[in-house]
């Protein structure tokens, strides 16, 4: 018997943040219980097509208890396969999920954090073959992976045109680096994974995150590997952008080391905003080239800066 044999009303999610292609429903059973259904399949998601996830990842995590044994800082309630498609049942959080324009401020920043150091904490046991691993998290974005898949999925078609633009807008120095990284990502796969690792997120961008009364909900657990836990800030940072919190992101970095405390790796988190330039330098540089609002363009420059500022840092950390 499934979960949703009891629904009395399903109702199509068309517009929702998701990034990759999955297609949500928004489900209320008899007993009142509401829920979110969300529907993928290996051929048209890009994220399971670049990391090579057959199976579902988040549903892998939670079938295997993983995700449960972190508590409820996750909200899959069941999930199963059905032929070629991925169902992943969770719960409904509403309006607690933050969406695009939403502004973290300082407090939220420091709960979304904590609730991700604490997944870095947990007795977790990830089975290895479950996760992303780092290589492939290095190099997730790198033209000669994603340009085959251009013609399918326009996200695929963004991320070469970024690639373009940051090859024409980044200062040598780091370009040459980023782009050899792009090409060859052992060194820096290679230089993160001898820091100290534990499981991660793995993409803390805030649309995949929930503010429920005093707890932080991350969804979305399809990126989730192996890796310093300085890679979830860097996501966070990555995703969010300096628009969208009420605190610098030196502050957020600051946030993070000090919620780490003892156990924080300086080295490790140079290497992770390095590797979020070699992630998500076309996104920076794409928005930098191609938004239309002149005081928008400037301030995504302005973004572009700081990660090529960071990068060049992280590369003498590699060096």
């Amino acid at each position: 018997m499934s979960i949703l044999d009891t629904a009395v009303s399903r109702t199509p999610l068309g517009e929702h943040d998701g990034r990759s292609g999955g297609a949500l429903e928004r489900v209320v059973l008899a007993d009142g219980r509401r829920l979110v259904v969300k529907r993928t399949t290996f051929a048209a998601d890009l994220t399971r097509r670049l990391t090579g996830d057959a199976e579902g990842r988040e549903y892998a995590l939670w079938r295997h208890g993983v995700l449960d044994r972190l508590g409820p800082v996750h909200a899959v309630v069941d999930g199963w396969r059905d032929g070629d498609e991925t169902v992943v049942v969770m719960r409904d959080l509403g309006s607690a999920v933050v969406g695009w324009d939403r502004v973290l401020t300082h407090a939220e920043v420091s709960r979304l954090l904590a609730a991700a150091i604490a997944v870095h904490r947990a007795d977790h046991a990830a089975p290895p073959e479950l996760l992303v691993p780092i290589r492939t998290r290095v190099s997730f974005f790198a033209p000669a992976r994603v340009e085959p898949l251009a013609a399918e999925f326009p996200l695929a078609a963004a991320v070469v045109e970024g690639w373009t633009h940051f090859a024409e807008l980044a200062d040598t120095d780091v370009a040459g680096p980023v782009l050899a990284l792009l090409d060859d990502p052992a060194p820096l796969a290679e230089a993160l994974a001898a820091r100290h690792c534990t499981l991660i997120h793995g993409d803390l961008w805030p649309v995949n995150t929930a503010f429920t009364g005093d707890g932080v909900v991350l969804l979305d657990w399809n990126l989730a590997g192996w890796a310093p836990p300085a890679l979830d800030l860097m996501s966070l940072l990555a995703g969010a952008g300096a628009a969208n919190l009420a605190i610098s992101r030196e502050e957020a970095i600051e946030e993070f080391r000090g919620l780490c405390g003892a156990a924080h790796d300086e080295p490790a988190l140079r290497l992770a905003l390095l590797c979020g330039l070699v992630e998500y330098g076309w996104n920076k540089a794409l928005d930098a080239a191609t938004d239309s609002d002149p005081g928008r363009r400037e301030r995504h420059r302005a973004d572009l800066d700081w990660w090529i500022s960071q990068a060049r840092a992280g590369l003498r950390h590699l060096s």
